[in-house]
């Protein structure tokens, strides 16, 4: 650890992002040449590249006891096809999912359960039981300020493991990553490492404590700040009563590098945590051991659904569930015009690949507003599009069709290498869609031909998490 008067050298230590941005270019340029699609290349041999490197994606980031958001499912989709794009690039990929789980908000959780539980038994799904809860909550503690009085002593009950309020509090838990499993599930999305916030909060107590300790942070009865005015970045909160999530991250991060040894460690979570991710990235840089340049913000823009940036129990489409089932309708009216449309295990395929393609076929700093109409167009840029393409070149090959990945052109190898090196699927989504264009004004009728864009499908399908449908 460093003290507050920052040599030359301290300060010269701390890479701009520009600076960084290179380091991280030459690095994925290099391994790449090395490593990507290295089965067909004959000089590249295991001997060669024994150890592969390692890409941490930490992604999705659910709260325990609240609706997945539109940012959480963006967040999961885009991290889902980054690794598969590592993976083809020759990485070992570790995926991580870190759920919240702090704040007082699942006190109040329990306490709701505990007085008013039975009005949402109605409730299929738990998380939306949750919402309506903590809603209910903040709606009668306006009425009645005294219910305030009432959370001091569930939260000394939760203290206790086998209280009625602990045992409450586990099965949120459990209803809640039963839940988020089953929409990971759908988007056939695994996690390497699932862990809680919480789990870092004694790592990161100590943690701030010897930097109080050392005169590097400032403490001012329970609330604990951190100067990073070299790097022109706001003061950073460390503690207020308990360590808050810069404190979280920072040891988080240091966890990850050192347990997996990674070469990089992408964040796949909201522009708006840009400030936050570069107060993380600083304080890696100046407090700990690890290298910071190692870690990247794949920052994502905004998502909304029909002029909604969030799911509500107000709004027609209330949560993930509600957007695929509307899907599911839309699709259900074209079935009449689709063979690959003729069963429910189809038309969920399709609405679920609708979504997928409809996030990843814009940048990831894009604002996507999502609309149903747009998302099931069979001529558009969409799910849709591509899979009637797809199964009409199934169609001219018949049974001698391949649906292995074979050979593929090298502008498709080049929209690959694009989609890697910006950390955007987005180039693989739009050669799709370029494929497409020339498939409908161009029909292939050389069979090599046919079985190369075969291959092109099957390649990009994978990548993007798409699921065939035959």
């Amino acid at each position: 650890m460093k003290g507050t008067n920052a040599s030359m050298q301290d300060q010269k230590k701390f890479q701009s992002n520009e600076t960084r941005l290179k380091k991280i270019d030459h690095f994925k340029e290099t391994y790449w040449l090395n490593h990507a699609n290295h089965a067909d290349r004959a000089d590249i041999t295991d001997q060669n590249y024994p150890q592969p490197a390692c890409v941490t994606i930490d992604m999705s980031s659910p709260n325990i006891g609240k609706l997945m958001s539109l940012n959480h499912i963006r967040s999961t989709i885009t991290g889902h096809a980054l690794q598969n794009i590592y993976q083809y690039a020759g990485y070992k990929t570790v995926t991580i999912n870190h759920k919240g789980d702090t704040g007082d908000y699942l006190t109040l959780l329990v306490f709701a359960i505990q007085t008013w539980g039975d009005e949402v038994t109605i409730e299929k799904c738990p998380l939306r039981a949750f919402t309506r809860l903590l809603r209910k909550f903040h709606e009668e503690v306006d009425l009645n300020p005294e219910l305030e009085d009432q959370i001091y002593y569930v939260s000394q009950q939760l203290a206790k493991e086998d209280s009625a309020a602990a045992k409450i509090l586990a099965d949120i838990y459990k209803q809640s990553n039963q839940a988020f499993d089953g929409i990971y599930n759908r988007f056939n999305v695994h996690f390497d490492l699932n862990r809680y916030e919480s789990a870092y909060l004694d790592q990161a107590e100590a943690w701030i404590d010897k930097m109080v300790a050392k005169g590097i942070a400032e403490a001012d009865e329970e609330t604990v700040t951190l100067s990073l005015e070299q790097y022109d970045l706001p003061l950073g909160l460390l503690k207020n009563g308990q360590p808050l999530y810069l404190a979280r991250d920072i040891v988080s991060a240091t966890d990850t590098a050192k347990k997996y040894q990674s070469d990089l460690n992408l964040y796949v979570v909201g522009n708006e945590q840009t400030t936050h991710f570069n107060q993380v990235v600083a304080s890696l840089d100046k407090y700990t051991d690890v290298d910071a340049a190692e870690f990247i913000h794949d920052a994502l823009g905004y998502t909304a659904v029909l002029g909604k940036r969030y799911f509500n129990l107000k709004h027609e489409i209330k949560d993930i569930h509600d957007l695929l089932a509307k899907l599911e309708a839309e699709l259900r009216g074209k079935s009449r015009d689709f063979t690959f449309l003729n069963t429910d295990d189809q038309i969920a395929k399709i609405a679920s690949n609708s979504l997928i393609y409809a996030l990843l076929n814009q940048k990831r700093l894009a604002g996507i507003d999502l609309d149903f109409d747009t998302m099931v167009d069979e001529k558009g840029a969409t799910a849709l599009h591509i899979t009637k393409t797809y199964h009409l070149l199934l169609a001219e090959l018949g049974e001698t069709a391949s649906s292995n990945t074979g050979d593929v052109s090298e502008s498709f190898k080049q929209a690959i290498y694009q989609a890697y090196m910006a950390d955007e699927p987005y180039y693989i989504a739009q050669y799709l869609n370029i494929l497409c264009q020339e498939v409908d004004k161009y029909p292939p009728v050389m069979t090599t031909d046919i079985q190369l864009a075969l291959n092109e499908f099957n390649l990009a399908f994978r990548l993007l998490g798409l699921e065939m449908t035959v």
